[in-house]
């Protein structure tokens, strides 16, 4: 991901503190004065950075989708020749799988866990892109 910014300027200033450069729990004073054209450049790192996570975003529902259905498709009990898929209340669900079916459980949770980890720090990633408001 590249983010090029047109405009050059001063994005923020510190100001003087009023009493003193640290306040009484040990932090600085100061304040951050934002100028229009920094804030305007700000939203737009964090515009362009957002658009470039929708294939993930997609990428991720879609897998989230497929482990659905391999849970739907796998994970059922037959009693009496009925399909069942939830016990009943206090009651407990046997369910037989074969080493496919556990690979394939397997892959799609740890893919889908993979990609949400990635997707959160790409997220993060573009939110401080656009720095504190």
């Amino acid at each position: 991901m590249t983010l090029t910014l047109e405009k050059k300027g001063p994005a923020a200033i510190a100001v003087a503190p009023s009493h003193g450069s640290q306040s009484p729990k040990g932090h600085p004073n100061m304040k951050t004065v934002t100028t229009p054209e920094s804030r305007h450049a700000r939203d737009a790192a964090v515009a362009s950075a957002m658009r470039d996570l929708e294939s993930d975003i997609c990428d991720a529902l879609n897998m989230a989708l497929i482990l659905h259905e391999l849970f739907s498709e796998n994970i059922v009990e037959y009693r009496n020749g009925k399909r069942v898929a939830m016990p009943e209340p206090g009651g407990t669900l046997t369910v037989v799988l074969g080493y496919q079916q556990i690979e394939l459980l397997s892959f799609a949770s740890n893919d889908v866990i993979d990609r949400c980890s990635r997707l959160k720090k790409r997220w993060t990633a573009a939110v401080d892109a656009g720095g504190a408001a």
